[in-house]
């Protein structure tokens, strides 16, 4: 009888990680033949035979799709076609754009987010949300447009948008996905943090929050567009009327300036980190007692996750994007929450004064207050 001296166990942990990683010359032999031959290990085979009789697969088009927390919105589309289908997993195609991998924009907009910029919120913004939403499988950058041509070609019907072409690209519209959800009665507030964000911020809130009820304000204070920013002054003095023996008030400052956040909030408590890394941001988001935030991109992220109770001031008409006509175009109704936003998540169609931050906050308060008393955690 063979004696072996670390149990079998360690000898098929080790023949699986000389398989996945070689370090003998035979083995790397061995691998490299099994690549060259084995047509399963080629990746459109793999995305046409093992992923598509149960999976979705997204195409997200760089060469109209902008690199901005819209993509929140893309992704719970992309699930409610998933639902739709009855799939179970969604795998994305990142496609490449035709303006240096991304899309042509104004001189505007292209002298403050330059090509440097939009890579740099393509690997730290866009791509990290995807772990946001819970039936993610995968994604693949193609390498180019034909790629992902390709690929279409192979998937038949499971693919969105359904109407994509690589000659005549396409992303989900906002009013399609509202209408979607209300139609067929679908769950649009799908993404999540991840467990291991949460572990994170929870380990990071017990050391300060004794008990008390965690406030979080998220400041927009940005080049582009200035007239949608914050008013500062007017969340800077809400945070400090707040009773300090109850609430805890943490500001997540805008991306753009949080690494000098310090010059710009005076001592006040602040999450540089939430404004870099999409998990952690999402996760002090379903931490907090409540958000608050006028409305700008991130606030995108509480909108698709139910487990976000928030209040987002809206002030139409102070950009083209925000005019009644634009608004009213995306299936957004001036004046209303969207009726797939749940009980502690409310629209305020207001400037963010001094005055209607503590009215809203005050009703907002009272009806969690009332909630808890008959089982709200």
């Amino acid at each position: 009888m063979i004696k072996f001296k670390r149990g079998l166990s360690w000898y098929k942990k080790r023949i699986i990680s000389e398989y996945h990683t070689p370090t003998k010359k035979i083995s790397k032999y061995i691998k490299k033949w099994l690549i060259k031959y084995n047509p399963s290990n080629n990746t459109t085979d793999k995305l046409e035979r093992e992923y598509k009789e149960n999976f979705l697969f997204f195409f997200y088009d760089l060469d109209i799709a902008p690199i901005a927390y819209d993509v929140a919105g893309f992704l719970a589309a992309a699930d409610l076609e998933r639902q739709k289908l009855s799939l179970e997993f969604i795998y994305i195609i990142i496609v490449p754009g035709r303006e240096k991998g991304f899309r042509l924009e104004v001189p505007e907009y292209d002298d403050v987010v330059n090509i440097e910029e939009r890579h740099f919120r393509l690997w730290n913004l866009v791509i990290p949300m995807f772990s946001l939403l819970p039936s993610l499988n995968g994604f693949k950058i193609c390498n180019d447009r034909n790629e992902a041509k390709f690929i279409q070609k192979k998937l038949k019907n499971n693919f969105f948008p359904r109407n994509w072409k690589e000659e005549i690209p396409s992303y989900p519209l906002r009013k399609d996905i509202f209408k979607n959800k209300i139609e067929h009665n679908l769950n649009l507030q799908n993404l999540r943090a991840t467990n291991q964000a949460i572990d994170y911020v929870s380990k990071y809130t017990k050391s300060f929050l004794n008990n008390k009820k965690l406030i979080v304000i998220t400041i927009r204070d940005y080049e582009y567009t200035p007239k949608k920013n914050s008013n500062k002054e007017a969340w800077f003095k809400f945070a400090d009327s707040l009773d300090e023996r109850i609430y805890e008030v943490l500001f997540i400052p805008d991306t753009s300036n949080a690494l000098i956040s310090y010059k710009n909030y005076f001592g006040r408590k602040t999450l540089e980190v939430a404004a870099f890394n999409i998990q952690i941001r999402m996760a002090i988001y379903e931490a907090a007692y409540l958000n608050l935030a006028i409305n700008q991109g991130p606030m995108e992220l509480c909108w698709y996750n139910k487990k976000c109770n928030y209040i987002m001031f809206f002030k139409a008409g102070n950009s083209p994007i925000t005019s009644e006509s634009q608004l009213k175009s995306e299936g957004i109704i001036i004046n209303k929450t969207p009726t797939f936003a749940s009980k502690f998540q409310k629209w305020v169609w207001s400037e963010d004064n001094f005055d209607t931050i503590i009215k809203e906050f005050s009703l907002m308060s009272m009806l969690m207050e009332m909630e808890c008393k008959s089982g709200y955690k």
